[in-house]
């Protein structure tokens, strides 16, 4: 256990760091074990590399990976924390509480654009890194590039498939005016759906930079996306702030359940950590972003 520990462990660092000292940091853990010890210091130097990434190769290599790093990391953070003002939304105002101080609605309406934007804006920047590993790559090595979005589209099909037999089967049941509890059959799908929707999120924010990183664009084809970093990390972090601000003044007004106080106190969480890694990634990226 504790070996298959330090190889997750080993596999958190960033494909750069592996590149570069993968071999020595394995034949270090093979040199002082695999104890509990070694496993936290394995991922706590990932997530400090993870912060502070080694880049390798020349000067112009290395510039080419910190923009890569820099529109992967914004992309995985826009899909960590785009939905969070919908879902905070929908915890705080349905049902509608009693009190709904004024301006509330309008605040959480600004953060939902705002996160709708950021996602456009990053989608765009997908969408056009996507046409150039079409056309510069091919056969297997266009495959092996594509492979890691497989399990995003899949589940990304039965989550909607999920969604329309839930939304039908909530129409057999009386709404939560009149009756505020469902069937224990019917909350356990709505688990399960939730469970597969953190499984599509998670995907569709690693697959698509694994699949980035396959493909090795140059530097001419990154630049775009990175320059777009700093507005979508702007709008993520309007998104967090409207958020919380439009939170604390529900929260300070009505008496929430548990459940909503958590669910809400982890969504801003996410949304605030999205948007401060995003700032941070795009802020590194600038420099060479705009160079010629």
């Amino acid at each position: 256990m504790s070996k298959r520990l330090a190889g997750l462990a080993l596999a958190c660092y960033p494909p750069s760091f592996r590149e570069r000292y993968g071999e020595e940091l394995t034949a270090l853990v093979s040199d002082r074990g695999n104890t509990g010890r070694t496993v936290f210091n394995l991922l706590v130097g990932a997530a400090r590399a993870w912060v502070r990434p080694v880049l390798a190769g020349g000067p112009e290599e290395r510039g080419r990976r910190r923009l890569q790093a820099t529109v992967t990391t914004v992309w995985a953070t826009v899909i960590a924390g785009f939905l969070v003002a919908p879902a905070t939304d929908r915890a705080l105002l349905d049902p509608a509480p009693p009190h709904i101080p004024a301006g509330t609605v309008a605040l959480l309406t600004v953060g939902a654009s705002a996160a709708a934007f950021a996602c456009l804006l990053a989608a765009s920047t997908g969408l056009r890194l996507f046409v150039y590993t079409m056309r510069a790559h091919h056969g297997e090595q266009r495959r092996r590039i594509l492979r890691p979005l497989a399990p995003v589209a899949a589940l990304a099909v039965v989550e909607l498939v999920g969604l329309a037999f839930i939304m039908w089967w909530r129409t057999t049941y009386p709404p939560l005016s009149a009756d505020p509890h469902f069937p224990a059959i019917f909350t356990g799908a709505l688990l399960l759906w939730g469970t597969l929707f953190a499984a599509t999120l998670i995907a569709a924010g690693l697959g698509p930079a694994l699949a980035l990183t396959r493909a090795t664009p140059p530097a001419r084809s990154l630049r775009p996306g990175a320059r777009l970093a700093i507005p979508i990390a702007g709008l993520m972090a309007i998104a967090a702030t409207t958020s919380a601000i439009a939170s604390i003044m529900l929260l300070s007004h009505n008496n929430y359940d548990w459940f909503a106080q958590l669910f809400t106190f982890g969504s801003l969480s996410v949304a605030t950590g999205a948007s401060t890694v995003a700032l941070i990634t795009a802020g590194r990226g600038v420099r060479i972003a705009f160079q010629r």
